[in-house]
């Protein structure tokens, strides 16, 4: 859940790929996947050589969780379920 706040506002992420992490950050687009600390590294130097970049993946992060999690879209997700089981 912090991770879909701090998307949904506008944030560059940094986190490891695990659970369903993947189904939201796209590596490189909207977020960066670590698996260890030397990539962790990597990834804060990354942000920080390209000042640009955070802007960049943020506004993207946004649009992603808007996409997939925001109110209409859920509800219109609920929506196929309840129709694909009772009708």
């Amino acid at each position: 859940m912090a991770l879909l706040e701090a998307m949904a506002s506008d944030k560059a992420t940094v986190a490891s790929d695990v659970g369903k992490i993947g189904n939201v950050i796209e590596h490189s687009v909207n977020g960066i996947f670590v698996n260890n600390s030397d990539e962790l590294r990597l990834a804060v130097e990354f942000f920080f050589d390209n000042q640009e970049k955070i802007g960049e993946y943020g506004r993207a992060a946004r649009k992603a969780v808007v996409a997939k999690f925001s109110s209409r879209t859920m509800v219109k997700n609920y929506c196929e379920i309840y129709d694909y089981m009772f009708y």
